[in-house]
């Protein structure tokens, strides 16, 4: 069966002891569909806003936009840049928490998987998933309607009703 892990990424996964909502990779335990898409949905969510933080930043070092972020934040412009760049990366952090949730990080552990492992593994998935996705990557427009469509067939197998990215 082809399970799709990722928005542009099929893999062949066996599946071993998991309902039809589930997806089993041998010797690791089930990840559910609809709790994947969710994780999915926060984890597109994270980086928008993080996206956000990034382009207060821009906004802020750019001579064309400058005098209407001086405008508009006045004295604070200043606070508003360190501001965004803590909120950046707190979200960007945020953002790979729920990709790992996702991408079933626990449940390897739980198997037994070393850690090692299981950190490699997510870190080459992320930097993949954040390179087409990340900051600065894409719009928040895109990651809505992504994130949208795994929530629908996660919906529509599961029977869930994982609210959809508005």
């Amino acid at each position: 069966m082809d399970v799709p892990l990722f928005p542009l990424e099929v893999v062949v996964a066996p599946q071993v002891e998991a309902s039809p909502d589930e997806i089993a990779i041998e010797g690791v335990s089930a990840i559910h569909l609809a709790y994947r898409a969710f994780e999915l949905r926060l984890t597109f969510m994270a980086l928008s806003a993080a996206n956000r933080g990034s382009g207060m930043q821009i906004a802020d070092q750019n001579t064309h936009h400058r005098a209407a972020f001086q405008k508009r934040y006045g004295r604070r412009a200043g606070n508003v840049v360190v501001g965004s760049g803590t909120s950046e990366n707190r979200h960007i952090r945020n953002a790979r928490y729920h990709f790992e949730n996702a991408a079933g990080r626990q449940q390897m552990l739980d198997a037994g998987v070393n850690p090692l492992d299981v950190a490699d593994e997510m870190q080459t998935m992320w930097v993949a998933f954040s390179s087409d996705y990340g900051v600065g990557r894409t719009y928040a427009k895109t990651r809505k309607k992504v994130a949208n469509n795994i929530i629908r067939i996660a919906n529509k197998v599961t029977k869930s009703k994982v609210p959809l990215y508005k």
